[in-house]
């Protein structure tokens, strides 16, 4: 016994001292780096090897130095080895999808893996079966537990399948477009009755419902027009003038309004106005709006470009008011037609009332647009063969000119946009042969450059203003991230957009200016949230400095682009973009004007007068915002500018720079260089002000040797006389025969009193000894 216990004791006692010695090993053998580093010749020596090619030993003995090959099995990474472990740890939870109840043992996945392999078109749908007959214990307790749960065999069955792994198609429902006789379209939502129905009769295999007895009065509506509608849309008529002005207006629309965005073709604009012009028994209030709509834009855009425009009443008595107020009046018998013209209508309705005092109505009527297209479908794509593909191509341009309106809208009013995109399913506008009008330039191209610079500038407002980081860091990379977008939406453009000053005949000059006057305003809404943090902290950054030179240069293109346009009479206030964009830029160039002040930026700020003041002459909201603009420019300019009124505050401002200047003058004996004005020969009083004047211009101040020319730098209004007001507060007179004090602080010439118990204590002296002089 007591042997036996004793073979344990030692034993126990090697195993201590075995695990000790396993501790205390610091480097595993195959882990050493002298295992290999080391040359034969060292090791058989066994000295130290610097792992040469050769070593110093070997180099020193003119010997052979050769290395032992490393071994093939290289030690695993530790990366390596969490990556099998994350695959493994994959792999198994696809497995346990697949088969739930397998036991992912080694010995069952070699079992399994030697079933598969005997049969090599075994169908995956079968591999659970597979899995089931292998692990017979977890089989017989799932079936055990099913039985527990239900004794039914159709149960059993369904919950077999479902351990077997057969995935089953979700429930869906699908959004519908109806499209009527007259290719009139009702967009149904998957959540609507409609969509459930359909949904039973596939199910069921019924036979469909006929659509045209159950969407024919939903989709073409007849609509009757009482007697006083009717008196309306003859009054509307009669206000159409003549053809060869009618023909002289719609041409002037088509040219110069409708540049980036799509309301309506000219060509089938045009027939449709033939046979309008035809009957003279029936009126389709929705063409007739939005013909009256089309001659008020030609009408006021070729008065705009008349020079003796009154600023006064030019929107009070003209044809073209009276045209819109015709259409304005008509526009409820649209809304009851519930077509695309009522999407046409809203639209040109918004686009006039931008340029009137009526501005905010406008983003309404947008609103009515974006609402309608929605309920017609425009944003959905159709299979149906019933829409021809003219159709569609012009359905799409029109949906997509209101998604435009609809992002910049929002950005020049804040608000978030309407249409997210996620919901917009058809593709963007193409060329079609059938749809391009010879001799004209196509304005596809422009629409998609356009198209893509409102998704841009969605995406700035989302991330910059509405939903804005804590961090200025964030946002120097989200401003970084846009940035890059917006160089490759520019390095993507087609070279029909692409703008050219010299290119003034040019068909497209007018819409390319306004391509590019788009991105640079997407350019200067990304980057003046860090000019803003200029104003805050100087210590910027080169790249923040550089994106602060690119917002000033943008907004310097666009208004030399708006100059250009106005100098050739392309620019226009009934334009979008041509209203807003230089508006937007005006801030920028005001806030560089006062804080760099050079010539360039001087003549930008002149075109840029120029420009407002030709909006506002012909847009009430333009002449708001100019008179918004010019009291910023003011607020700029008090903010600059020193305070002439109050002099103490300004010595306040300046006094270190002054205190050296009086000390330079006392070392230099300066005082003989200034007449004392106050002892002249007809014995005038003077103020302390008027003694120091200069006997020569202020250029005898820079001649004066060892006169710190910081104070004079810094301070031009106090070199000049005209500017430097009479000062009764400090009572400071300086003789000849005196010599100045190196050093004057500020209690001596204000002394302890607050300021203004001694202003009027030294008002008193100065008239006491203006008494004594003259007595």
């Amino acid at each position: 016994m007591n042997e036996e216990i004793g073979f344990l004791k030692n034993q126990l006692f090697a195993d201590v001292k075995d695990l000790e010695r396993k501790k205390k090993r610091r480097v595993p053998p195959e882990q050493r780096r002298r295992v290999f580093r080391a040359c034969k010749h060292c090791r058989q020596k066994k000295i130290k090897c610097n792992g040469g090619q050769p070593c110093i030993s070997c180099k020193t003995l003119n010997i052979e130095c050769v290395y032992a090959q490393k071994s093939q099995n290289k030690t695993l990474s530790r990366e390596y080895l969490e990556e099998l472990s994350e695959r493994q740890l994959c792999l198994e939870y696809i497995f346990s999808r697949m088969c739930p109840n397998f036991n992912l043992e080694t010995k069952n996945l070699i079992s399994i893996s030697k079933k598969l392999s005997e049969n090599e078109n075994l169908p995956v749908s079968k591999i659970a079966e597979v899995t089931n007959e292998l692990d017979t214990l977890v089989r017989i307790n799932d079936q055990l537990s099913r039985n527990h749960i239900s004794g039914t065999t159709e149960e059993m069955q369904s919950s077999s399948s479902l351990i077997a792994g057969e995935v089953q198609p979700g429930i869906s429902f699908r959004d519908q477009l109806k499209v009527g006789k007259l290719e009139d379209t009702l967009y149904l939502g998957p959540t609507t009755s409609e969509a459930f129905i359909e949904r039973l009769q596939n199910e069921l295999e019924l036979e469909s419902i006929s659509e045209d007895d159950l969407y024919s009065k939903r989709l073409s509506p007849s609509v009757s027009y009482s007697e006083f509608d009717e008196q309306l849309l003859l009054h509307a008529r009669s206000l159409i003038p003549s053809k060869a002005v009618v023909e002289f207006l719609i041409n002037s629309f088509f040219i110069n309004v409708q540049t980036n965005l799509f309301v309506y073709h000219p060509h089938f604009f045009k027939c449709r106005l033939e046979i309008f012009l035809a009957m003279e028994n029936q009126i389709d209030a929705g063409f007739l709006c939005i013909l009256l709509m089309v001659l008020a834009f030609g009408n006021q855009y070729t008065a705009e470009q008349q020079e003796d425009v009154s600023k006064s009443n030019f929107h009070a008595s003209n044809i073209g008011n009276r045209l819109f107020s015709a259409a304005l009046s008509i526009f409820p018998l649209v809304l009851l037609q519930s077509d695309v013209s009522a999407v046409q209508s809203s639209l040109l309705i918004g686009l006039y009332l931008q340029s009137t005092i009526y501005e905010k109505s406008s983003f309404a009527y947008f609103g009515l647009a974006i609402k309608f297209a929605v309920a017609l479908g425009l944003h959905k794509n159709s299979d149906d063969p019933s829409l021809t593909q003219n159709s569609k191509e012009l359905r799409n341009r029109l949906l997509w000119s209101v998604f435009c309106i609809d992002r910049f809208v929002s950005m020049t009013t804040g608000r978030r946009p309407s249409i997210p995109l996620e919901c917009i399913s058809i593709p963007y506008p193409v060329i079609l042969p059938d749809l391009e009008i010879p001799g004209s330039q196509s304005i596809v191209e422009n629409m998609r450059a356009v198209i893509n610079l409102a998704k841009l500038t969605n995406e700035i407002c989302d991330s910059l203003y509405w939903n804005p980081s804590p961090s200025f860091e964030s946002q120097v990379n989200s401003v970084r991230r846009i940035y890059a977008r917006l160089e490759l939406w520019k390095s993507d453009l087609h070279s029909s957009v692409v703008f050219d000053e010299s290119a003034v005949q040019h068909p497209l000059f007018r819409s390319n200016a306004h391509v590019q006057m788009i991105y640079d305003n997407a350019i200067m809404l990304t980057t003046r949230v860090i000019m803003v943090k200029k104003l805050k902290d100087k210590d910027l950054t080169a790249e923040n400095r550089r994106y602060i030179q690119l917002c000033v240069e943008s907004a310097t293109r666009v208004i030399n682009i708006a100059h250009l346009l106005l100098t050739h009479k392309c620019l226009s206030s009934l334009s979008f973009f041509g209203l807003h964009v230089p508006f937007a830029s005006a801030p920028i160039l005001l806030l560089s004007l006062h804080y760099e002040n050079s010539q360039d930026i001087q003549a930008v700020v002149t075109k840029l007068w120029q420009v407002l003041e030709f909006l506002s002459s012909r847009c009430e909201f333009a002449r708001e915002s100019l008179n918004y603009l010019k009291s910023f420019n003011k607020q700029l300019s008090r903010r600059n500018a020193p305070d002439i009124n109050n002099p103490i505050a300004d010595f306040q401002n300046s006094f270190q720079n002054w205190q050296s200047w009086v000390g330079d003058m006392s070392h230099g004996d300066m005082l003989s260089t200034f007449k004392l004005t106050g002892e002249s020969s007809n014995g005038s009083n003077s103020t302390p002000n008027e003694a120091f004047q200069p006997f020569d211009q202020t250029s005898s101040l820079y001649n004066v040797p060892g006169l710190n020319k910081s104070y004079v730098s810094n301070q031009p209004s106090l070199l000049t006389p005209e500017t430097f007001l009479p000062d009764p507060v400090l009572n400071l007179e300086v003789d000849k025969q005196w010599t100045a004090p190196t050093f004057l602080s500020w209690t001596e010439l204000l002394g302890p009193t607050n300021v203004s118990e001694q202003s009027s204590h030294t008002a008193e002296q100065t008239s006491n000894l203006t008494l004594e002089k003259n007595g």
